[in-house]
């Protein structure tokens, strides 16, 4: 893990379901992301089963993705806003993408960023004057910790594994809402690997100043 995750050493209890409170467990969670070509599993390290899938391509953004549980039932889905200069992305209530089923928000926090680093807004935030949770990327973008608010309080950890398939390794602490934090890491994922990644600002600048095409 990165240094900025030493302070984890012992899971800090914090209460927060975001999605449904029955993906807030009173213990740890050990997670597995598999991504391969055309979807991403995710996998319950100690009980070694399935608890979500993707449908739908993340890098293809048109109406937004599913993430369904293990019985096939929609949970959110992820949508990219278009034309937003800090990779505005919404997360919704099951199948929808209406306004009012919108659950929380995340979007780069500044346009120019070598490492990412995310703030997420819950819907009821409407202000969004201080974002209620915060990711932190290291710098080789192989791992990173998700914060709530502006705290050092931890609620989940990252790091990702060099495997045949892309495959990443997530601790979430106890009472934290687990289906959240997949849907967070998947996003902070397709901004690392598709063309809006930790350059899309430094890119969109050059070609409204002409230096590219």
């Amino acid at each position: 893990m990165a240094q900025h995750h030493a302070t984890s050493s012992t899971p800090v209890a914090y209460p927060a379901s975001v999605i449904n409170p029955c993906f807030c467990a009173p213990h740890p969670v050990d997670l597995e992301i598999f991504r391969t070509d055309d979807e991403y599993i995710v996998a319950d390290v100690n009980r070694n089963n399935i608890v979500f899938r993707v449908q739908g391509d993340l890098f293809k953004l048109h109406d937004g993705v599913r993430l369904h549980d293990a019985a096939g039932d929609p949970v959110v889905t992820l949508r990219k806003k278009i034309m937003t200069a800090h990779s505005l992305w919404q997360v919704f209530r099951g199948k929808s993408i209406d306004s009012k089923d919108l659950l929380f928000s995340a979007r780069k926090s500044s346009m120019l960023q070598v490492k990412t680093k995310l703030h997420v807004f819950l819907a009821s935030n409407t202000a969004e004057d201080v974002c209620d949770f915060e990711v932190k990327e290291s710098w080789s973008h192989d791992s990173c910790a998700i914060y709530a608010g502006n705290s050092s309080t931890i609620v989940a950890e990252m790091h990702k594994k060099s495997s045949k398939s892309v495959k990443f390794m997530v601790k979430v602490h106890p009472n934290m809402d687990y289906a959240f934090v997949v849907a967070i890491i998947l996003i902070l994922d397709v901004m690392n690997t598709s063309s809006d990644g930790s350059f899309e600002a430094i890119s969109a600048a050059s070609k409204i100043l002409g230096v590219i095409g």
